[in-house]
């Protein structure tokens, strides 16, 4: 074998090796700076307030709080529902605080922290419209996030003849439903006043909950001390009861017991 192939192939070796300890949470404390990915039209848990301009929320004051004790300053990076996961696997993010459904299938791929909010989503429609099971949905359309839990779990819940409308970001879907497109719209249960409001007389409300929604920091799989830091980080705050109150400024309901009561499955 000729020695520069021996050379190449050692270099290789040591760039991978380096690659594989590669530890976020070092880089991040050297840095200085952490980037949290976040969707920011998704209103409790991130939104620009109207009156400051500043961007608000539930998951907003979480990404605060963990920039601070971990004593660097904090970049929120805009992205959408759909690319919460390449953002997170391109390296474009250190981690992800954006309403992150915790599942089996996203696990595969990220990892996941222990749950540090949680939620419900929801079907709404008008009183008008008598809609109470999955069943029900079938022949009628029904406007979506696009790339959401909600969104997988429609697809493969609802009758084969129910026509599901996607919309790339929160904002577009919940627009279509307050111009008049939809009568039908899948959403969280933390936007339905949004509906509500902007639907006026036309007296939207929930329906029936299809599913709750444990929600989890991600982080790349390679992350194992950025991930125990994390889930320990979310074990102290849930027992003194700062992560409730971070949630619940913004939320019309407190932490759910499934998020207070998680144990490790």
């Amino acid at each position: 074998m000729r020695l520069p192939g021996i050379i190449a192939i050692a270099a290789l070796g040591v760039l991978l090796a380096g690659f594989a300890r590669a530890d976020t949470l070092d880089d991040v404390k050297e840095a200085g700076r952490i980037r949290v990915g976040m969707d920011q039209s998704v209103k409790p848990f991130a939104f620009r307030d109207p009156t400051s301009g500043e961007i608000v929320g539930s998951d907003v004051n979480v990404a605060k709080m963990i920039a601070a004790d971990l004593k660097v300053s904090l970049e929120i990076v805009p992205l959408t529902a759909a690319n919460r996961i390449p953002f997170l696997l391109s390296g474009r993010v250190d981690i992800v605080v954006s309403s992150l459904t915790r599942t089996a299938e996203r696990m595969k791929v990220v990892a996941m922290s222990r749950p540090y909010g949680g939620s419900y989503d929801v079907i709404a429609a008008p009183k008008s419209v008598d809609i109470k099971s999955l069943e029900d949905l079938a022949g009628k359309r029904v406007a979506i996030t696009r790339g959401t839990y909600l969104d997988q779990r429609l697809t493969a819940l609802a009758p084969a003849s129910t026509e599901i409308v996607r919309f790339d970001g929160e904002d577009t879907s919940l627009a279509a439903v307050t111009s008049g497109q939809f009568d039908i719209v899948a959403k969280n249960v933390a936007i339905l006043p949004e509906i509500i409001k902007g639907t006026g007389d036309r007296g939207f409300e929930q329906k029936f909950v299809v599913s709750d929604l444990p929600m989890s920091i991600g982080m790349r799989k390679e992350d194992a001390s950025m991930q125990k830091w994390i889930d320990d980080w979310i074990t102290a705050h849930l027992a003194d009861g700062s992560l409730d109150k971070a949630f619940s400024e913004y939320q019309a309901f407190s932490l759910p017991e499934f998020v207070t009561q998680w144990k490790p499955e």
